[in-house]
């Protein structure tokens, strides 16, 4: 009776024939009519994975993913976000177009965002990063948080947003796919406040709970895990085919945690 909590899946354009800008605005489209429904708007969303295909692709002079992060910050602009911008993946599967789920809170719930001092937050990014040639020059950034800690009565969880090789807002770009997975977990580590030799830990702190690992190349899934088995041991972990936000990134993860 505290709180109210919406999971929303499959959120995607009627013609998947569309530009990404077009799937973009009816898969948002058909997410507000449901927060509308349901007495929520964009700002109660705590996490939210947006999927995309052929997502570094450029058309039209424009990344596919700035068209989508135009597109996201024109409906965002409704809401306040007093509580910051929802955790977040941006990721390029290999088929279906434009798709978003979402899970949105309202109610008797302490909602915080949090922040990576090693990384700089993607909803600041300099243009530097961001792939645009409109003739106004205006580039929506990706507005999400690193993560997002929610609490009420029952429990406490970290909602851990697509993560990837990335200090202050420029690629680790080794190369390698294993240094770009533990550059990637120091970074989820850093978040939670778990990395080793770490004195005090922050007010935010958990324990992995689960993690999706996102792998550019197959052929990396049997390294990395082998990795990933060493470093997370008993840490429920899928690996999945997907395109990275950027083409020099091999790898991205997110995942749960619980304080």
């Amino acid at each position: 009776p505290h709180y109210r909590e919406i999971i929303v899946g499959g959120l995607y354009a009627d013609d998947l024939n569309l530009p990404v800008r077009e799937q973009s605005e009816q898969a948002f489209r058909k997410a507000e009519e449901i927060l509308k429904a349901e007495q929520m708007n964009f700002g109660d969303i705590v996490r939210q994975w947006n999927y995309l295909e052929n997502i570094t692709d450029i058309a039209h002079g424009n990344q596919c993913y700035q068209d989508f992060n135009d597109v996201r910050t024109l409906f965002y602009a409704s809401s306040e976000w007093e509580l910051g911008y929802p955790a977040a993946t941006g990721i390029g599967p290999q088929h279906g177009g434009v798709l978003i789920d979402f899970n949105a809170v309202s109610g008797e719930v302490n909602i915080a965002p949090l922040d990576n001092d090693w990384q700089r937050a993607a909803h600041v990014y300099s243009d530097e990063v961001l792939i645009s040639h409109r003739a106004d020059g205006k580039k929506g950034t990706p507005k999400f948080e690193r993560g997002k800690s929610l609490s009420d009565r029952r429990q406490e969880v970290i909602y851990i947003s697509g993560t990837a090789a990335i200090r202050g807002e420029e690629s680790v770009t080794t190369g390698d796919v294993l240094s770009q997975t533990e550059i990637t977990l120091e970074n989820i580590q850093h978040l939670i406040g778990l990395e080793e030799g770490r004195e005090k830990l922050p007010e935010h702190s958990g324990k992995l709970g689960l993690l999706r690992v996102y792998l550019k190349n197959e052929e990396d899934a049997p390294a990395v895990k082998a990795d990933l088995d060493k470093l997370c041991p008993d840490i429920p972990i899928v690996y999945l085919y997907a395109d990275v936000c950027r083409e020099e990134l091999l790898v991205e993860i997110e995942g749960i945690a619980y304080l």
